[in-house]
């Protein structure tokens, strides 16, 4: 025999299994990928086209785009001022990624994990 659901049962559930969605900022994705790839900011947003700098900047792009939504525009505002088409480029890149590098899935999974936490 099913019980009827009562308002303050689902209230009660809502408050102690769902938690709230802290929404994150452009620079919070920043921030955390900086800190995942042990890359400095400054970098992470300047003009380098290093190896070791570009990898962790698109993975950064993918993110925010992904995560975020954000526009190519306020993605590229937020990387140095980089042009949206660099950026829309950069994340069609990451996105082929995601269909054959395992490695790049695993960063974006851990990435995601270390900002919903």
């Amino acid at each position: 025999k099913q019980l009827p659901i009562h308002i303050n049962d689902v209230k009660h559930l809502m408050r102690t299994h769902i938690r709230e969605k802290t929404s994150k900022t452009p620079q919070d994705v920043i921030e955390t990928v900086c800190k995942y790839f042990n890359t400095q900011q400054a970098l992470m947003v300047g003009k380098t086209r290093r190896q070791d700098i570009v990898h962790p900047r698109q993975v950064c792009i993918y993110l925010l785009r992904e995560f975020l939504q954000a526009s190519y525009q306020l993605i590229g505002e937020n990387l140095g001022g980089r042009d949206h088409t660099t950026i829309m480029h950069s994340y069609e890149k990451m996105k082929g990624e995601k269909d054959s590098n395992p490695q790049f899935n695993k960063e974006i999974e851990e990435i995601q994990q270390i900002l919903n936490s």
